[in-house]
């Protein structure tokens, strides 16, 4: 059983299900979003940080994916807004060429990951976050 005065309601995240995952580049996030509903998690994507902001004032989600490089709001400024309203939404932030800002950013509930990636390796984050209770 957990103490909830030791570990605070908004530290307890249930498990992961639904993602939103916000990439520019079709391809990848075509196929990056095919991969994740194969593991049976529930998937919406956008294709830039105004549009994800968008996703997430109609749908609530258990975890962001975004890419750091994208047109019209890019995904550290994404996460900043993020931020401002819900601290403690998990957020992996992925990017070929910004690795080091994205590094900078890592704390319990944003994590960072250099393209390419394999599956596994972003499963294992994703899983990261996930917080097991047993009675």
């Amino acid at each position: 059983m957990i103490n909830e005065t030791i570990f605070p309601a908004v530290l307890q995240q249930p498990k992961i299900t639904r993602i939103l995952v916000v990439e520019d580049e079709p391809t990848l996030s075509v196929v990056l979003c095919e991969f994740l509903r194969i593991m049976n998690f529930e998937v919406i994507c956008a294709e830039n940080g105004v549009e994800a902001l968008d996703r997430m004032c109609l749908s609530s989600f258990d975890l962001i994916i975004t890419d750091v490089m994208m047109p019209k709001m890019g995904g550290l400024e994404l996460i900043q807004n993020i931020r401002k309203v819900k601290p403690f939404l998990p957020i992996i932030a992925v990017t070929g060429s910004d690795y080091d800002t994205a590094v900078e950013l890592q704390d319990n509930f944003t994590k960072a990951l250099r393209k390419p990636y394999a599956f596994d390796t972003l499963l294992s984050k994703i899983y990261q976050f996930e917080i097991v209770y047993a009675d």
